[in-house]
């Protein structure tokens, strides 16, 4: 359980927290000083200025570390290979279209230590590497615009008041 204090009352109310330490320093919140509002369901019927007992449920914080680095990895994974076999594609139309343009591209691919097996492997590698990227940049907006909202995380519950405040009647 976690303390913090009631800022805006209600049943779902707004409190203040400290970071937690199982939170570490990710930096996924955004904290400034390491405290930020968080809205919690309460049970208990706090008032504006009470410290009270937030509790978090697990659940909520393995499927934010999932969503965090589990669509990360699935995006880059996706774009390396989609971006290799789309090169890959290019790189054979592009050896069926003239040896001239081929002996460029492994010029180029020579230069930047991407050879693989000549042209063809260059071209995949930097497919690769621009697919992952992308594809890593698409699983980052996917994040930022599946907010809290639409994944129904579920959220903190107020489970007591702290015996020494009072707070506004």
């Amino acid at each position: 359980m976690q303390p913090a204090v009631v800022l805006e009352p209600g049943p779902l109310a707004t409190v203040m927290i400290t970071r937690p330490p199982m939170c570490g320093n990710c930096g996924m919140c955004q904290t400034r000083g390491g405290t930020h509002r968080v809205r919690a369901v309460d049970l208990v019927g706090a008032r504006r200025g009470q410290q009270v007992l937030i509790d978090f449920p697990q659940r909520t914080f393995l499927l934010a570390a999932l969503l965090s680095f589990g669509i990360p990895l699935a995006g880059l994974l996706a774009g390396l290979l989609l971006g290799t076999t789309a090169a890959a594609s290019l790189a054979g139309i592009v050896a069926a279209g003239g040896a001239a343009i081929v002996g460029g591209a492994s010029a180029a691919a020579d230069a930047t230590g991407l050879g693989g097996s000549g042209a063809a492997g260059g071209v995949q590698a930097l497919g690769g590497v621009a697919g992952g990227a992308l594809g890593l940049g698409g699983a980052y907006l996917l994040l930022h615009l599946l907010d809290r909202r639409l994944l129904r995380l579920p959220r903190p519950v107020i489970v007591a008041i702290c015996p020494q405040t009072g707070g506004e009647k």
